[in-house]
């Protein structure tokens, strides 16, 4: 039995592991908020209390939840990354009143008419790439896709020149392995000296964008209102924190779930605008991204269990989309039949709900019409599939198909 509070609670690795949302149906009814102590977290699975949080950042703070470097990464670590300079504030830890300047900048950078422009260029960067194993009748499509199918996006959209893009790319992988429990110092000392060599070169393109500025985001946040320069470099890696995995692992997940039924595929092949429904419908099934820590500001009680102040809370994004309470059937895959398809929290909640979201939708939507109409009913080419272990992000490793 999992217990509410005290010394006993779910590990970290039942998190990480192929059924984590058997892992939160339990906890969602035996322990609704629940002490993680490997993180010293408290970790929420009920849709109504992740609201709760979201919608209250008086009492659960963003600032305070990004916990110091010190304290999360060993000291041969650190001393790599004093080279890459201080570290900066980003909109996702900002809370008011300093976050509505701060998500001004950030939504100024999505306006719709950039995203819209950008929709041609991912209808080509698709093609391309199913142009490249289309002859072979099988593909990854995580590595052969929907990995460098984002990449591309989002460099071109940011602008970021094509021969640095691998760069954004590796240094954003070597972010997110640091970030990652169960990454081992020899992988982190790799990833650290990457991530410093890709600080370095973020602090070149916003220099360069400067003197020289183009109609792109990087050049945009440089012309716009004052930032400090570390503000600024991270809000470039934020782009890519936020913008790859997430969209990547939607779209495959997505396909992944039209495998195993040929209607789907069939109906999707025949009728491109079920492309929206789709991807709206695993997002809320499979949240690519599971939560972002918030910090308790005062004392408070959450749903019956007693916080302190300092407390961390950490709302389970992917665990709220899967609450009987609110989606029905909330592990079927139903595209297009639920009423509240969209009240999913996928894209989070609240004055913090993800500013990316227009471009995720859209670049997710020009994917899936591309696949869908270019390849012939595919099946999955191995019967062993797996997630990759990250913490925040829920996606799979590789999706080899074949046709």
């Amino acid at each position: 039995m999992i217990q509410q509070s005290g010394e006993t609670s779910v590990p970290v690795a039942d998190l990480l592991g192929e059924h984590p949302f058997e892992v939160f149906a339990q906890l969602r009814n035996d322990a609704p908020v629940c002490y993680v102590a490997e993180i010293d977290t408290w970790m929420l699975t009920r849709y109504s209390d992740c609201v709760e949080v979201l919608e209250d950042p008086a009492r659960y703070s963003s600032a305070y939840a990004a916990p110091p470097l010190d304290k999360v990464l060993e000291p041969e670590i650190l001393q790599i990354l004093i080279k890459s300079g201080e570290p900066g504030n980003h909109v996702v830890q900002t809370d008011p009143p300093d976050h509505a300047a701060m998500r001004s900048i950030a939504q100024g950078l999505f306006h719709g008419k950039r995203i819209n422009n950008t929709i041609p260029f991912m209808r080509e960067t698709a093609d391309k790439l199913i142009d490249q194993f289309l002859p072979s009748g099988t593909a990854d499509l995580v590595a052969q896709f929907a990995l460098p199918y984002v990449q591309t996006v989002l460099s071109s959209i940011a602008g970021v020149p094509d021969d640095r893009a691998p760069l954004m790319a590796e240094g954003n992988e070597a972010f997110l392995l640091l970030m990652t429990p169960t990454a081992t110092l020899e992988q982190k000392v790799v990833a650290a000296h990457k991530f410093v060599e890709y600080e370095l070169a973020i602090g070149e393109l916003l220099a360069e964008k400067r003197a020289n500025p183009g109609d792109d985001m990087i050049s945009d946040l440089v012309t716009g209102p004052p930032l400090p320069e570390p503000d600024a470099r991270m809000f470039v890696k934020g782009l890519y924190a936020g913008g790859i995995h997430t969209t990547c692992d939607a779209i495959t997940s997505t396909v992944f779930a039209l495998l195993g039924s040929a209607t789907h595929w069939t109906e999707a092949k025949e009728n491109p605008s079920m492309a929206r429904g789709l991807l709206e419908e695993t997002l809320r099934r499979d949240a690519p991204h599971r939560g972002l820590l918030r910090v308790t500001t005062e004392p408070v009680r959450l749903a019956g269990v007693e916080l302190p102040a300092g407390a961390k809370v950490l709302p389970m994004l992917g665990a709220a989309n899967r609450d009987p309470a609110i989606f029905g059937d909330p592990d079927a895959f139903v595209p297009g039949q639920r009423e509240n398809m969209r009240d999913h929290l996928a894209f989070g909640h609240g004055i913090h709900r993800c500013v990316g979201a227009p471009l995720a939708r859209a670049e997710g939507r020009v994917a899936l019409e591309a696949l869908t109409s270019r390849l012939p009913l595919p099946r999955t080419a191995t019967e062993e599939l797996s997630h990759y272990p990250a913490f925040y992000f829920w996606g799979l490793a590789a999706l080899p198909i074949a046709w």
